[in-house]
């Protein structure tokens, strides 16, 4: 539940990106008229639905929309995702009860991204015919569509391997109601394509203002009923902004991730409006790599400058008064021509500083590099986000220090706990590896060159779930319970020691941040009740006091985790998201 002050940051931040948005994104009457149209569909969120509801309506449609936001790699994921879903749905469904009609088959999805007239070429590369580097070339990408197209090409690696087929709907219309006109391209097609696969599902991926009954699935209609045709349709919105603000608003932001607004309309809310139009800002800006829609390149833009401003949002909610934050330089390390020892050269680190450099690398890990240096290694949100939260700490004395024998263990897994929890007020939607996320994850790594094997996965199996397992077993009403020996890990690589670090401080700092701000909003009659939550002076304090010896820190590490063992997380492990 996101209490009254976190709401008023994720407000703030979104009317100061939409500001700087104006200054580049040029507004027509119709693009006016039909963000208000899809606006007018969205003022209240209806009712908390769940993946197997949604699945169900798709299934039973035989045309489907969903909309994309097309700077924000997690709509990408979405289509993604909903197309193996539904693809393991249609043959579960058949092995269960071969004589009962399964749910439709994605037989074709319907793509924006493409132009119709370059149908030739996207066939070709289904076919394997061509690489995606050559589709890109062949379709004139960065003209004809010019979004980060990672996202977009892994929908169609996804659609090659499951056979479902690819068509482009786009049209290059000009002049006056151009929305209106592509839409009306794009139903003569989607209509021929229901005709040739009638009893199929057509799924179309298509700009979130296309989606709104009033325009590209009544237009469909209209060519539909031609043909004396009628079809079952469903509509998915997503992370429209009034949605996610009146969810927020009712507490249920992070327990209801699934809308449904009528039986044909449903919204997935995966991510926040902050992230969406900061997407969008960075793409606009001319700040996202190519290669990872996730990234911003840091010579175009001002990195401190932002992340200054996300820092002191951050201590404003924390009501860290007189705040002064360091005067820090944020280095992205993305030079792969300059060594570890170079950039610490450069920087006039300590003599130490390029084998941390080297195992912050292979961790993917933040580092404090010298006192007026942070390296990050790509600059998200998520990224930007946890930057700042290290100011904050930082600016309360806070240090990491990652010595060898677990020496500084504790200290370090509580600096990361914090800089996680702050990271969130940011970006409430950010979520960590659970502990069956963890297993199911080194379960891969055994088996999958494709996963990231940075660190031992011995050490994520040898120590880190054992350690959260322990840990799970505090809390409880009793407060006689004597708080557990727990070692501190030995024997690991300094990559292993900052991701063990990471892994066991995200999860911390998840279950703080629910056992801050579950409860603290929660209308609650007694004393005592109150004070089962984590109240933001105790918070405060903590950001301003880091503990002074590691046995202190190993006190407050495991009171924290006894004080929020017990707190409901909404969240399910990152397997069973939309």
């Amino acid at each position: 539940m996101t209490d009254r002050s976190t709401l008023a940051v994720q407000k703030a931040l979104v009317a100061h990106l939409k500001r700087r948005l104006k200054q580049h994104i040029p507004q027509t009457p119709e693009l006016d008229r039909y963000y208000e149209e899809f606006r007018r569909e969205l003022t209240d969120f209806g009712v908390p639905s769940w993946p197997g509801e949604l699945l169900a309506a798709l299934g039973a449609a035989q045309v489907a929309y969903v909309g994309d936001f097309h700077t924000h790699v997690q709509s990408q994921k979405l289509v993604d995702r909903l197309l193996t879903m539904l693809h393991d749905e249609h043959r579960a469904s058949i092995a269960r009860d071969p004589s009962r009609p399964p749910p439709h088959r994605v037989n074709v999805l319907a793509m924006e991204a493409f132009l119709s007239r370059h149908q030739p070429h996207l066939d070709r590369f289904m076919a394997g015919e061509c690489t995606s580097d050559e589709l890109l070339e062949l379709v004139r990408w960065d003209r004809t569509w010019g979004f980060p197209a990672a996202g977009y090409l892994r929908i169609l690696e996804t659609c090659r391997d499951l056979g479902i087929r690819v068509v482009g709907i786009n049209s290059t219309a000009r002049g006056e109601r151009t929305l209106h006109r592509r839409d009306r391209h794009a139903a003569r097609i989607i209509a021929r394509l229901h005709k040739e696969n009638p009893h199929g599902l057509v799924m179309v991926f298509i700009g979130d203002l296309h989606v709104a009954v009033e325009h590209l699935p009544a237009r469909v209609l209209e060519q539909l009923a031609r043909r004396n045709r009628t079809i079952q349709d469903c509509i998915v919105y997503v992370n429209p902004e009034s949605v996610f603000w009146a969810l927020a608003e009712s507490g249920l932001d992070y327990i209801v991730n699934i809308v449904k607004i009528t039986h044909r309309q449903f919204c997935v809310i995966n991510s926040t409006p902050v992230a969406r139009y900061d997407s969008y800002l960075r793409f606009v800006e001319g700040v996202i790599e190519e290669d990872d829609p996730d990234d911003f390149a840091p010579a175009s833009a001002d990195v401190a400058d932002y992340i200054r401003e996300l820092a002191g949002r951050i201590g404003r909610f924390l009501q860290l008064s007189r705040l002064s934050l360091p005067d820090v330089d944020i280095v992205v390390w993305q030079n792969p021509d300059e060594t570890a020892q170079q950039l610490a050269t450069r920087l006039d680190a300590p003599a130490d500083s390029p084998a941390r450099v080297r195992a912050a690398s292979l961790a993917r890990h933040p580092l404090a590099i010298t006192d007026s240096s942070l390296l990050i290694h790509s600059f998200t949100l998520n990224d930007a986000a946890d930057a700042a939260a290290r100011l904050v700490l930082q600016a309360g004395g806070w240090r990491q220090r990652f010595l060898p024998a677990g020496r500084s263990f504790f200290g370090d897994a509580l600096f990361e706990a914090l800089a996680y929890f702050a990271s969130k007020v940011i970006n409430p939607k950010r979520a960590c590896k659970k502990e069956d996320d963890l297993r199911q994850w080194a379960k891969q790594s055994h088996s999958s060159r494709r996963v990231r094997k940075a660190v031992n996965v011995g050490a994520i199996e040898r120590f880190v779930l054992p350690h959260l397992s322990l840990l799970a077993t505090l809390g409880g009403d009793s407060t006689n319970v004597p708080l557990p020996t727990l070692p501190a890990p030995r024997g690991l690589t300094l990559p292993a020691r900052m991701e063990v670090t990471r892994v066991i401080g995200h999860r911390l700092g998840e279950k703080l941040f629910y056992y801050a701000h579950v409860g603290l909003p929660s209308r609650v009659a007694t004393r005592r009740s109150r004070d089962r939550y984590l109240d933001r002076a105790t918070l405060s304090r903590t950001f301003r006091q880091p503990p002074p010896t590691e046995a202190d820190a190993r006190r407050l590490y495991l009171e924290l985790w006894k004080s929020a063992a017990q707190v409901q997380e909404h969240h399910d492990t990152r397997a069973k998201w939309l």
